[in-house]
């Protein structure tokens, strides 16, 4: 990298000439720490899976645990309603009673309702970031490209992937790629930074010549 030149300029010279050859060689490393290096420089070929199927799967294993988890509260609240016991009958009216008389007796409700409560934030845990990866921005093919042909290269990624690792950046799995830089942002910032600094010598041109 030559002396003063930052990442960002770095990404927006990417975005107009993204070869691999042009990505700048900062220090000698190998394998994943050399890709995280190029990721860093430049921003666009940040390119992850997003696993979409998985997150599908693991939402639907704990909505399954959830629904079974609702049917057996309604059970026992059912049995603790019709308990001879007269603190237990009093659960669907004060929670504190629950919770004291696990301590010296029997409170099965309780439990289930803390491992709900524990379930409940996993699950929607999983819901948020299932919404936030739904809504990543897709790469461009060419970054694709570039990131599949830096990978091949043996100057540059050296085709370093072993095993099932090598799969991950295959064609058949385009339709689940995102990235963490969509071309959009870097677009918004540069026409930000070129308008504002348009505006400025139009000001000041305007401003002299109506002195």
């Amino acid at each position: 990298m030559e002396q003063g030149t930052s990442i960002s300029e770095l990404s927006m010279t990417g975005t107009r000439d993204l070869q691999p050859d042009n990505v700048p060689a900062k220090t000698v490393t190998d394998g994943y720490e050399k890709l995280a290096e190029l990721m860093s420089l430049k921003p666009e070929t940040a390119i992850f899976r997003r696993f979409q199927t998985l997150i599908v799967t693991n939402l639907l294993r704990l909505q399954a645990e959830l629904q079974d988890m609702e049917h057996e509260l309604a059970e026992i609240r059912s049995d603790d309603a019709q308990s001879q016991d007269a603190i237990r009958k009093g659960y669907r009216y004060d929670f504190r009673s629950m919770r004291d008389w696990k301590e010296t007796g029997d409170s099965l409700q309780y439990d289930l309702l803390v491992a709900i409560g524990e379930k409940l934030a996993e699950y929607n845990t999983a819901l948020s970031q299932a919404l936030t990866s739904s809504k990543a921005a897709r790469p461009e093919a060419r970054e694709v490209r570039f990131l599949r042909d830096w990978l091949a290269r043996p100057s540059l990624g050296n085709d370093f992937l072993n095993d099932i690792e090598r799969c991950t950046w295959e064609d058949a799995n385009d339709p689940d790629f995102l990235t963490l830089f969509p071309r959009t942002i870097q677009k918004d910032v540069f026409t930000s930074f070129l308008n504002g600094a348009l505006l400025d010598v139009y000001h000041r041109l305007w401003g002299h010549k109506r002195k």
